[in-house]
């Protein structure tokens, strides 16, 4: 992949993840997912910054569709640190709405 043009199998990933990612946001029952949802629509809109102008240095798009993983990546690890906390310190963990929702009753 030489990224002197948009990458199309790069951005249909990227957008099937972040439609992924916006179905977990709507379940789950933790902020963490938020942060990652934002994440990757940057990642979804570097594909598109790159489709409205091509003049845009491949470098640039290259580094930038690479690299936001990385931070990703930290904030799953911080927020299955998190969970893995609460669980061990006995906290009442909900990991999803639905679970929420059903203790009420």
């Amino acid at each position: 992949m030489d990224f002197n043009e948009l990458a199309w199998a790069l951005f249909s990933v990227d957008v099937a993840l972040l439609l992924v990612i916006m179905i977990l946001v709507a379940l789950a029952d933790r902020f963490w997912p938020m942060w990652l949802g934002s994440l990757q629509i940057l990642a979804v809109a570097n594909h598109g910054v790159r489709a409205y102008d091509p003049a845009i240095m491949s470098y640039v798009y290259w580094m930038f569709a690479g690299k936001i993983a990385y931070p990703m990546l930290a904030v799953l690890f911080i927020g299955t640190q998190r969970h893995r906390q609460r669980l061990t310190s006995g906290c009442n963990e909900f990991g999803w709405t639905f679970q929420r929702r059903q203790s009420r009753w």
